[in-house]
């Protein structure tokens, strides 16, 4: 069916549809169509692709392609971006493009989104990584080109770091930097150094450069460093130049013993570059050298000057070697002397310039030996005793003395303490050495304060000193003391009710006797009748009510007694007659002690948990069980106090819920109850009626507001109460009935309340038929004639309403009832015209005994009578009301006079367009017809 192409080849073929240059080719896979086309011109290409399944042709499609082929600038796509970009999504594009007015950019090639079509955009991609930008110019025309540039982002990976070392001089100090920057991506290759001191900006682009700088002074060093991919970071770091050297290079001070030898500058290898000069000059082994040695006699101090080869830097630093001088020397004094022993003390005289003393060696000649600053050494025996001394100071220096100290005994035999009953004497020394002195303190109670054996008669314990000297070539003297111990003893006893009940009581019985040597060894108590006991602090049991006899006898270690008696007299407490438990329903409350005794005294407890705890009959209203304690007390000798629990019993609450009070327009409503705990229910009504029993729920009429109780009884008899207010109901009214009177009589309508608990407000419409009264139950109505229709909204107490309506129809009292008529042409047909005055609401009765259809209360009706004949016609209103009179009239019915009829034939049906032939079959009895007006629509 097509046509073949007439090829003119060369140049043009099947082979190359475009002539010359590169052929026009189809991409086996993807479709593509491609050439390099030699020639200008116009070429449509037909494309014919037929599609096999399983060797079977099932389809071909055919489609025209249209090449122009146009002389042309030769466009050059091309724009400049960064290949790796550090710590910014934001890439700024330069176009470089040439011959092209049009630009479409692909940030994130081959997607085709996001781009942009302006010349330089700049766009913030959404991530780090690896991106292709494509960008084509002159996008759509026929020698658009197209250029792609890959982008590297990244987050900043370079961590610029350095390192600040001053070393001083006079005026000026060098700073030395150590550059310590990493990057974990790509390396460090890049260093800007910046020194800013006041005005002043010193820069280096080394990697750790060598800056100096004026001293004293302050400033910053700003590095900033940069990677191979472009990473930058900066790092600033602050410095204060002090202009004084680093004292870490010197020792500023050293200690050694006379005759010792010391190195001056043991650390001068970490400063060799610089020259030395020390003084003074004569006490150095080398004046100019780092490090010399010198061996003062005394404390001395060195000064050394430093100094740089040029002698730019210079400074002077002080050296301290101090001389430790120590001499030994002590003193021995008696610091004790006893009949078998004394004691020597010595104490440590040494001369010590530097006050550094840390050990004494001292060596005795009985043996011992101490490394105390000041020792003291006990002798059992008289003797000549050597003491030496070595001593040796924190840095090692010694020094050593020795001495004799001649050394005596005392002997004398006086007790330590001596015990006596009251107005007792006893002698203090006897066997006194009379050889001695001695001399007795307190001396006013002594006759004779220096007798070697007095005797006292002291009245309580006390303490006698004796100063006792022996006489001889060196004096010895010591103290004794004795105390005269004096038993002093009181018997004294306490007694109390440790427990009081209505058939006995126990007495508790307290030792209070007094011994200043709580020596008591015995305790004999007497009770008479009732028994004895030798115990410290018995108890006696007491049957009843009586008086009791106690004496105790008390005995001390040194076989002194006292004695007490005392009358007791013991009253029991009567049976408080307490129950043990209670039961109170929740919400109720309970005296706990009605049968109380006035005479005692009540405490109840948990005492929180009343108003006042010492009530002697208190009520109680507990939410839970719970058991309270009275202690009952009786006063006599000792309170007597009992103790009685009683537990008031609380059952569970029986959680009686109901339903919420109800205001509801409906004639019934429903009222239920629950309870948590089981109980039985039983419904009663404000009166106390009853109304149901164990039910969960009842329906009530509703009229007016009426109270209802649920009562909840549990197993013991405990009652809950829930109350429900029932309110509302049905409007219930009985309206009047449509009302027909004549304009001249009086209209009674209105609406009676058929519910005696509800109190009505009535609302009447429409106002303008309404003469007053329009809000109550009987209105004053409008005599005027016509139909009124009433609508009455009557409303109770709890705004529910209901709707009645009233129809009163008034006639005019002047109404005139007439008509006429005229029999239609078709002699059947009878139009009636009203010609009533003062009249509506007309009823007419056309008098045809054939119907009793034959009725109408139109106001001109027409009506078609069956046959020939004299008809009564009545018209009437629909009112009965005694002040219409109806109006009649004869009708009478003859043949028709005209009656238009018609038939019609098909005469003639072809293939468009049919032929009807219309035939007048009228009766006219009057054979008068003179027109026929025929209407075939359209």
């Amino acid at each position: 069916p097509f046509d073949s192409v007439a090829w003119i080849d060369p140049p043009y073929n099947v082979d190359n549809m475009l002539g010359g240059g590169i052929p026009l080719e189809i991409d086996p896979q993807t479709g593509l169509l491609t050439a390099f086309p030699a020639f200008q011109g116009q070429f449509v290409v037909g494309v014919c692709v037929e599609e096999y399944r399983n060797g079977v042709l099932l389809s071909t499609t055919r489609r025209d392609f249209q090449y122009n082929v146009v002389p042309c600038s030769e466009i050059i796509s091309s724009f400049f971006a960064p290949d790796v970009q550090c710590e910014n999504l934001t890439v700024e594009f330069d176009n470089q493009s040439e011959f092209a007015s049009q630009y479409r950019w692909f940030f994130d090639w081959p997607n085709p989104t996001p781009g942009s079509l302006q010349f330089e955009p700049t766009y913030t991609f959404p991530d780090t990584g690896t991106y292709t930008v494509a960008l084509i110019a002159q996008p759509g025309a026929v020698c658009a080109d197209t250029f792609f540039h890959e982008i590297f982002l990244q987050y900043n990976s370079l961590d610029a770091d350095f390192t600040l070392e001053e070393f001083p001089c006079l005026d000026s100090s060098v700073l030395i930097l150590q550059d310590l920057s990493t990057d974990n991506v790509s390396p460090v290759n890049q260093w800007l150094w910046e020194v800013f001191i006041g005005n002043d900006t010193l820069t280096s682009t080394e990697q750790n450069p060598v800056f100096t700088v004026p001293s004293p002074g302050s400033g910053q060093v700003r590095l900033t460093a940069r990677s191979v991919n472009g990473c930058e970071n900066t790092k600033t770091l602050s410095f204060t130049t002090t202009g004084a050297p680093p004292d870490s290079l010197f020792i500023t001070t050293d200690t050694i013993c006379v005759g010792e030898t010391v190195f001056l500058n043991p650390n001068f290898q970490q400063i060799t570059s610089y020259g030395w000069s020390w003084q003074p000059a004569n006490l150095v082994s080398d004046p100019t050298a780092p490090n010399p040695s010198t061996s003062p006699p005394t404390t001395t101090t060195f000064t050394v000057s430093v100094y740089s080869i040029d002698s730019i830097c210079f400074y002077t630093k002080e050296i301290t070697i101090v001389v430790n001088e120590v001499d030994a020397d002590f003193e021995a004094s008696l610091s004790a002397c006893e009949t078998d022993e004394v004691t020597v003390l010595f104490t440590d005289l040494t001369a010590n310039n530097l006050n550094n003393t840390v050990s004494w060696d001292w060596t005795f000649s009985n043996g011992d030996v101490s490394d105390q600053q000041n020792p003291s050494i006990v002798l059992d025996a008289s003797q000549n005793l050597t003491a030496d001394l070595t001593v040796t100071t924190a840095q090692g220096c010694q020094s050593s003395t020795s001495q004799m100290v001649n050394v005596q005994l005392i002997d004398v035999q006086i007790a330590d303490s001596v015990t006596i009953c009251q107005g007792e004497s006893v002698p203090l020394n006897p066997g006194a050495n009379t050889s001695y002195l001695y001399s007795w303190e307190p001396a006013n109670l002594f006759l004779n304060p220096n007798a070697p054996n007095p005797s006292v008669s002291p009245d309580s314990t006390t303490t006698y000193t004796a100063t006792i000297t022996q006489i001889g070539f060196d004096t010895c003297t010591i103290t004794r003391t004795i105390t005269v111990v004096v038993n002093q003893i009181s018997a004294d006893f306490a007694f109390e009710l440790s427990s009081c009940e209505t058939d006995q009581a126990i007495i508790s019985f307290t030792d209070l006797s007094t011994n200043n040597l709580n020596s008591t060894v015995a305790w004999d108590w007497d009770f008479g009748p009732l028994g004895t006991s030798d115990q410290q602090n018995p108890t006696l049991v007491v049957a009843n009510s009586q008086t009791v006899s106690a004496t105790l006898q008390i005995t001390s270690a040194e076989g002194c007694t006292a004695e007490k008696t005392e009358s007791i007299p013991v009253v029991l407490i009567a049976d408080p007659q307490l129950p043990d438990s209670i039961r109170i329903c929740p919400g109720d409350s309970e005296a706990l002690n009605p049968g109380f005794n006035p005479a005692y005294q009540y405490f109840w407890e948990p005492a929180g948990l009343f108003a006042d705890p010492t009530e002697p009959n208190p009520t109680v209203s507990p939410d839970q069980t719970t058991i309270y304690t009275v202690t009952i007390t009786q006063f006599g000798f000792d309170t007597c106090s009992i103790q009685r629990q009683i537990m008031a019993f609380v059952p569970p609450v029986i959680g009686l819920t109901a339903s919420d009070d109800v205001t509801t327009c409906d004639a019934e409503a429903t009222l239920s109850a629950g309870t948590v705990e089981p109980a039985v229910l039983a419904w009663e009504d404000q009166n106390g009626n009853p109304v149901a029993g164990d039910v969960p729920s009842i329906t009530v009429d509703v009229s007016g507001a009426m109270v209802y109780s649920v009562i909840a009884t549990d197993q013991y008899q405990c009652e809950e109460v829930e109350t429900v207010l029932v309110a509302g109901g049905p409007v219930d009214i009985l309206a009047s009935d449509d009302l027909e009177v004549c304009s001249n009589e009086p209209i009674n309508i209105g609406v009676t309340n058929l519910d005696p608990n509800d109190m009505l407000s009535f609302s009447w419409t429409p106002l303008s038929d309404i003469v007053s009264g329009a809000n109550t139950a009987n209105p004053v109505i409008s005599n005027s004639p016509g139909i009124k229709d009433l609508t009455v909204v009557v409303t109770n107490q709890f705004n529910c309403a209901d709707t009645a309506q009233v129809q009163v129809t008034v006639i005019d009292v002047n109404n005139q009832l007439d008509f006429s008529h005229i029999v239609q042409c078709d002699g059947l047909t009878v139009e009636f015209t009203n010609e009533s005055l003062n009249a509506f609401d007309f009823v007419w009765d056309f008098g045809d005994p054939n119907t009793q259809n034959d009725t109408s209360t139109l106001i001109n009706p027409s009506y078609m009578y069956p046959d020939t004949g004299t008809y009564t016609v009545t018209l009437t209103l629909a009112a009965n009301v005694a002040c219409v009179t109806p109006a009649t009239s004869e009708v009478e019915i003859v043949f028709p006079i005209l009656l238009a009829d018609f038939d019609y034939t098909y005469e003639n049906c072809a293939e468009d367009e049919i032929l009807i032939a219309f035939t007048d079959q009228s009766l006219n009895f009057q054979n008068n017809t003179n027109s026929w007006n025929w209407d075939f629509g359209p």
